[in-house]
């Protein structure tokens, strides 16, 4: 039984000499690991207080208060549409404001890190949260007063900018909208170029959240694929040869950092091994005076 034990105990001493490096390596990758959770863990942690959040709220509040502002429609007609109106802007605001806040944040424990991750690589909540902050203002544009459409109707402008000239819902919203057109008319138009602007700062929220997508995933991938080439040189270094030099060359004349036998070491050993040189550069004979067998 001691013999048994003996042999296990010193073949897995063995194996663990033999592959301590890379035992070390699986280490250092296992605590890189956690490591890397733990950061990831603490950076979207922050996440839950993020500026955007506030914004939203800040601006829901405020929409709130200038839906509270409006003037009462005229007859019952009026009344109804605005009764309308504040009803799908409550909507829109309530789940703006659901978007901008965690759903667990009301129990002990926050949002598991894969949640807070999709959510930060995705950008749902912050699209959801924008996209009905949105939609309420575009909805309360044809229940403003005469003089805050005026004074809103640059602002709307301002965000087609970033069109085209020869975009025709640009030359559209500006022909219409500085036109002495009636007040429904304009209104119409100024709803749609509202509508047209906020999609455009949607969009390019968007293309800008892919951009950086890209750029991390390629940063990652290329970093994965230098591990790889690491680990596999140091595995076999014959699979991934590092010669250089004319390929016209014999192979011995090539200098191969990357192999075993024919590197720097090799050619070490070579020179210790080499015999010193003789006098008048030719070997000296086996009667020579000066050689051991002759003294």
């Amino acid at each position: 039984m001691r013999r048994i034990v003996w042999v296990v105990a010193f073949d897995s001493w063995q194996l663990i000499r033999d592959y301590r490096w890379w035992l070390g390596l699986a280490f250092a990758l296992v605590v890189a690991l956690v490591l890397l959770r733990w950061l990831l863990g603490t950076f979207l942690g922050h996440q839950r207080c993020s500026p955007w959040r506030a914004h939203v709220r800040a601006g829901a509040d405020a929409l709130r208060h200038q839906l509270t502002t409006l003037p009462p429609g005229h007859g019952q007609a009026g009344r109804d549409r605005r009764e309308a109106v504040a009803k799908a802007v409550d909507g829109h605001l309530r789940a703006a404001c659901q978007f901008a806040s965690w759903e667990e944040e009301e129990q002990e424990r926050g949002p598991s890190v894969g949640r807070q991750f999709n959510d930060w690589w995705t950008g749902a909540s912050c699209e959801g949260a924008y996209i009905n902050l949105h939609e309420a203002e575009i909805i309360m544009a044809p229940l403003l007063p005469e003089d805050e459409l005026r004074a809103a109707i640059p602002v709307a402008l301002a965000r087609l900018q970033t069109m085209d000239v020869t975009d025709p819902r640009r030359r559209a919203a500006e022909t219409q909208l500085a036109s002495a057109a009636p007040s429904a008319y304009r209104r119409a138009a100024f709803q749609s170029a509202v509508r047209v602007g906020l999609e455009l700062i949607d969009q390019q929220h968007a293309r800008l959240r892919g951009f950086r997508n890209i750029v991390l995933t390629t940063t990652v991938g290329l970093m994965l694929l230098v591990i790889a080439m690491c680990l596999v040189g140091a595995w076999k270094p014959d699979a991934l040869p590092l010669c250089f030099g004319p390929s016209r060359r014999p192979a011995r004349a090539r200098r191969c950092r990357s192999r075993g036998r024919s590197g720097w070491r090799a050619r070490r050993r070579r020179r210790r091994r080499r015999p010193a040189p003789s006098l008048g550069g030719s070997p000296l004979p086996a009667t020579s005076p000066w050689s051991r067998s002759s003294a």
